[in-house]
């Protein structure tokens, strides 16, 4: 089978530093598959390079002046850029767009002008796109429909759908779902004992403090010390955002409380979390995030948002305290929680780590779980003929 993956998350010498959650996921899918990627970038290097065409991966870059807004001329301009790459290449059996509303766009320009069908994530950027552009919503129900299967990481997204859409999500529409969860593997970690400290992993871009509500945990902590309760805490990552995460700890006093560690190598992190109290991360939205999964599996709690991210996964398990409130004040309370039922929380997932619940995230288990999508995908999609792309187009391009 030949797979084209689209992504703009991808990491790759243009930006190095992002997540690492799609990458595992074509990585566990070239066991079975001939894999093409095609990483996608909102701005320019410096050399000004638009396309750096290689073997298996090819880099396709332009500039996006102001995320979200003058998108579709954007995709308009990567599409061509797609033609131009597309028609020196082979044949593919499917496309797999890693983000409805963007990648999900170029996959749907594909379908049309060669027939190769695709399957489509979803992710918390969408959700994004959604809230900023709901005159897009009939374009993004085209994507919907053209798509063989949308994929879901988390359960919060069924259910995000269904309210993004209303009455136009339809049965047919979310019969198309389905669940496969994100790529964590190494070993389960227990240490009873711990260094009393939260743990934050983030990549720190400018664009993603807000999302992440670095700001917000922060003055948390501020309110809690002010209130006579003491929580340390140890920042781990890097990025353009760590200069202004410097000025807000300064800001409130908390020097002495918040660290910062670094960037810390994926198949280090379980190791280095088993020695913390819990993880602290409270995005809103959170599509997944590898590290709940990763601090699961380092044997401690963790700290995250409700009705997003990790929420729902586990639905019988209480693996740690899920903040309503993504106030300040509501982020306090939650610590505050956390502190109060630290043990039984610990003691949780160590039953969890117990129940082998963990095996899913595995790549083993994605493995099978990829194979049988991308296999149902393209037998749903039998009667359309993939036609090697620059050759005989079955339809003209949307413009």
């Amino acid at each position: 089978m030949n797979v084209l993956h689209l992504s703009f998350f991808y990491p790759d010498e243009v930006e190095p530093v992002t997540t690492h959650a799609i990458k595992r996921l074509i990585d566990c899918a070239d066991a079975f598959a001939d894999n093409r990627r095609i990483s996608l970038h909102m701005f320019l290097p410096r050399d000004g390079i638009r396309v750096r065409a290689g073997t298996g991966h090819t880099i396709v870059c332009e500039r996006l002046r102001a995320f979200p807004y003058g998108m579709r001329a954007f995709l308009a301009r990567c599409a061509g850029h797609l033609d131009t790459v597309l028609a020196k290449g082979a044949a593919f059996d499917l496309t797999h767009a890693h983000l409805l509303t963007m990648e999900g766009e170029l996959a749907l320009r594909i379908k049309q002008r060669y027939g190769v069908p695709f399957v489509a994530s979803v992710r918390a950027t969408d959700f994004v796109l959604f809230r900023f552009k709901p005159y897009m919503k009939r374009r993004y129900l085209e994507i919907v429909d053209a798509a063989e299967r949308l994929v879901l990481i988390a359960p919060w997204m069924a259910t995000g759908l269904a309210r993004v859409f209303g009455r136009e999500w339809t049965g047919a529409r979310a019969r198309k779902i389905t669940f496969l969860y994100n790529i964590v593997d190494g070993p389960n970690r227990w240490q009873p004992a711990h260094n009393g400290r939260y743990a934050l992993p983030i990549v720190a871009h400018r664009s993603q403090l807000r999302r992440k509500r670095i700001k917000a945990t922060l003055r948390a902590i501020a309110l809690l010390r002010d209130r006579g309760h003491r929580i340390e805490l140890d920042i781990f990552g890097d990025g353009d955002g760590m200069d202004r995460i410097a000025r807000w700890v300064g800001r409130y006093g908390l020097r002495s409380q918040v660290k910062f560690i670094g960037v810390l190598p994926n198949d280090k992190m379980i190791r280095a979390l088993s020695e913390y109290k819990a993880l602290f991360l409270c995005s809103m939205p959170e599509t997944f995030g590898l590290v709940y999964i990763e601090a699961l599996k380092a044997g401690i709690p963790i700290v995250y948002s409700a009705g997003t991210g990790i929420d729902g996964v586990f639905p019988d398990a209480s693996i740690g305290v899920a903040a309503a409130d993504r106030s300040p004040n509501g982020l306090a309370d939650a610590l505050v929680a956390m502190e109060c039922r630290h043990r039984e929380y610990k003691r949780a997932v160590r039953e969890l780590q117990a129940s082998d619940a963990l095996a899913r995230f595995t790549s083993r288990f994605v493995e099978g779980r990829l194979q049988e999508l991308y296999t149902e995908a393209v037998s749903v999609a039998s009667g359309t003929t993939a036609h090697l792309p620059g050759r005989q187009p079955v339809g003209e391009e949307v413009t």
